[in-house]
């Protein structure tokens, strides 16, 4: 029995219409269940249950890995936004990478999230900042930070996100912002070591901002310079 794998059609008319809807719902539902929403995808997806609670969800080429230890417990917002993505990005199939080859990006990580830009200049010490938006992300990922908890950019949607946008970056030149920046950094590299082992070879630096705040263009630039002057 083929399994319909459309999305539009579980929204018309099919088993599981009122899990979708609830999944695109503004504002997002707070007691959508994960046992709801695996079996959504298992009318629209291959789903694979692994060891704890993780689910390794395949359509039309794209995968993920959902971490859903308990059935019955709600979806966070973020959880939800991860959802969402993976059913937007897997209706058109597998996205080949629209990074030029020989591409630097410069990723300043700080507690709200990472600005993401491309170096300019073939080689040698770049020549200016442009934002850099590839593979269907924006130069900006927000994190979702909360004040006075834990540095946000070291939760797991986070770095896949990141990864996701760096897909095909030759260098990826990490700057750390903020006071809790450089733990952040330290965390997101760790999980990109483990689980995007292709994002991770291509890191260089870290780097700390002037101030320990968030640092305008023009410093990011000249710590960028002075970094690929001194290699």
């Amino acid at each position: 029995m083929s399994l319909d794998r459309d999305p539009r059609r579980a929204r018309r008319g099919g088993p599981r219409r009122k899990t979708y809807d609830a999944l695109f719902r503004h504002p997002a539902p707070q007691d959508l269940a994960w046992g709801d929403v695996i079996a959504l995808l298992g009318s629209l997806a291959e789903v694979q249950q692994g060891r704890k609670g993780s689910f390794k969800v395949t359509r039309h080429g794209v995968m993920t890995t959902l971490e859903a230890p308990r059935l019955r417990t709600p979806l966070t917002a973020d959880e939800l936004g991860e959802v969402r993505q993976f059913l937007e990005r897997s209706e058109e199939g597998v996205s080949t990478p629209v990074v030029a080859e020989g591409t630097r990006v410069l990723v300043a990580l700080g507690t709200g999230g990472a600005r993401l830009f491309r170096l300019e200049g073939a080689a040698g010490p770049p020549r200016r900042l442009e934002p850099f938006e590839a593979n269907g992300y924006a130069a900006f990922l927000r994190t979702n930070a909360t004040p006075g908890a834990s540095p946000q950019p070291t939760r797991v949607s986070f770095a896949r996100d990141l990864a996701r946008a760096l897909r095909g970056a030759d260098e990826v030149l990490l700057v750390a912002e903020s006071a809790d920046g450089e733990a952040a950094l330290e965390a997101l590299r760790g999980e990109l070591r483990r689980n995007h082992p292709e994002v991770h070879r291509c890191l260089v630096g870290p780097l700390a901002s002037p101030g320990r705040r968030q640092a305008s263009e023009e410093q990011l630039l000249a710590r960028a310079r002075q970094f690929y002057a001194a290699r």
